[in-house]
């Protein structure tokens, strides 16, 4: 909770300084107000996604809010054949023991022609219905739309902001030095934006159900351009 709550003050403070560049006349269109708003909405976003329980209501949400595609809906395309071994770590925030059972789906999840985030999905099958397995191994439909019914809560374990978008120290430099030095913003529908890894608990006896690593990408922004 302490995560969410600073991510969410970094997002406010951030559109307040944007807000506070943006006064002057005639600045509107540097490269510098560019990448300040492009900050700010990113961190707005992240900021959504680490407060919620579902990474993909979230997502749907932000595709209808920002009018990214004409139907609002996310669909996970699975990576058919994808593995990827799971560190000791990673069973033990699973809570899995060596020999148990964990699956694993790569997919990509889109809104109409916009990918708005990559994501690896280690879950137990053990831990849910055999109609969720099936769901997850036949169909399109996003892990967390799958395990609704289980009403499952997100525990952020880490998240990184991957865009430098703005030097590290931006807040103290000199405004005039910040503008001359900005650099050109491009649209790759490819680049992650931000990361989180999160683990998801089932809510009856809080177990966890998947250990997920989220890259989050510029079609979230696609709307700015």
């Amino acid at each position: 909770m302490r995560l969410r709550s600073v991510i969410a003050i970094v997002a406010a403070l951030a559109v307040g300084l944007v807000a506070g560049f943006l006064i002057a006349p005639g600045e509107m269109d540097t490269k510098l107000d560019r990448n300040l708003r492009l900050y700010a909405v990113a961190e707005q976003a992240r900021s959504a996604i680490l407060a919620s329980s579902s990474a993909t209501t979230t997502l749907q949400t932000w595709c209808r809010d920002h009018q990214l595609a004409p139907e609002p809906r996310i669909v996970a395309t699975n990576e058919a054949g994808a593995t990827a071994p799971l560190s000791a770590a990673q069973r033990a925030d699973l809570q899995v023991g060596p020999v148990e059972q964990v699956r694993y789906r790569r997919v990509r999840l889109t809104c109409g022609d916009r990918l708005l985030s990559e994501a690896e999905n280690w879950y137990v099958p053990d831990r849910l219905t055999s109609d969720m397995n099936v769901q997850l191994d036949r169909t399109t439909t996003p892990f967390g739309t799958v395990v609704q019914s289980l009403t499952p809560s997100r525990t952020t374990l880490r998240t990184t902001f991957d865009w430098q978008l703005l030097p590290g120290d931006w807040p103290q430099e000199d405004i005039s030095e910040l503008r001359e030095n900005a650099t050109e913003t491009t649209f790759d529908p490819n680049r992650t934006v931000f990361s989180v890894e999160a683990v998801l608990r089932r809510a009856e006896d809080r177990m966890p159900i998947s250990l997920v690593r989220e890259n989050y990408k510029q079609g979230l922004l696609a709307w700015l351009n």
